[in-house]
């Protein structure tokens, strides 16, 4: 009798004993996929800034070289709406290739997509997931109340998102991208116009990226968790 109980304490011992590692290896995995994926989203935040970076600078290069502010062309077939139509259309002020940026007589860059996200029922004149489109839209806090040159690339991941804002010391408010809303922005194609109110400003609302040349945001739109933008001030005003 007394056989038989050791026997089953010594069952239990090894029950409990496996189902603590069982628990500690299934707890190890998922903390391993977590720093996995703040890893991944560095990367991709790298990617993000680096090219924000570079068209920053090629604008640079070219106001300098004579080009006016209102003559600079995007235009290029690469980006696109979610109905197929280019985001970026002709600047007319433009009549070379030394104001164009993705030429290589210009800025020399070229259109570059970033991974897309999947995202239910898009709407039709969105930007394209990993996109890109400049506006001409005012950031608060960045150079004066006249509208700027800025780059946003369109619906990218909540992740890739907060790593951007940690990397250039954006707080993440409750562990998610600063919300603003840029409806009424005008995209640019040679002229800095548009309603002059909060429809055209970011940093209004989410005055966590006040004075920052570049971060990301969610867009108070319909995609949720994934409806977030990387802008980067190309010039400004």
């Amino acid at each position: 009798m007394l056989k038989q109980k050791g026997n089953v304490l010594f069952i239990i011992l090894i029950a409990i004993m496996l189902f603590a590692a069982l628990t500690y290896a299934i707890s190890n995995s998922t903390r391993g996929t977590t720093s996995m994926d703040r890893e991944r989203g560095t990367i991709s935040a790298t990617d993000y800034m680096s090219y924000g970076s570079s068209m920053e600078k090629a604008v640079g290069r070219m106001l300098s070289s004579d080009n006016s502010e209102n003559a600079i062309s995007f235009e290029n077939t690469i980006w696109k709406l979610f109905n197929g139509t280019n985001v970026m259309g002709a600047n007319a002020a433009c009549t070379s290739s030394a104001c164009k940026i993705f030429d290589v007589s210009g800025g020399g860059l070229e259109a570059k997509t970033f991974p897309a996200v999947s995202v239910s029922s898009p709407i039709a004149t969105d930007v394209q997931s990993g996109h890109g489109v400049v506006y001409a839209l005012k950031v608060n806090g960045v150079g004066s109340t006249a509208h700027d040159l800025v780059l946003m690339i369109a619906i990218l991941d909540q992740n890739t998102c907060m790593q951007i804002n940690n990397a250039l010391k954006i707080t993440n408010p409750s562990n998610a991208p600063p919300s603003d809303s840029w409806a009424g922005a005008t995209v640019y194609t040679g002229a800095f116009t548009g309603p002059n109110n909060a429809t055209d400003e970011i940093g209004d609302v989410a005055t966590q990226i006040q004075r920052k040349t570049a971060g990301c945001i969610n867009r108070t739109g319909g995609y949720g968790s994934d409806d977030n933008y990387f802008y980067q001030v190309l010039y400004a005003r």
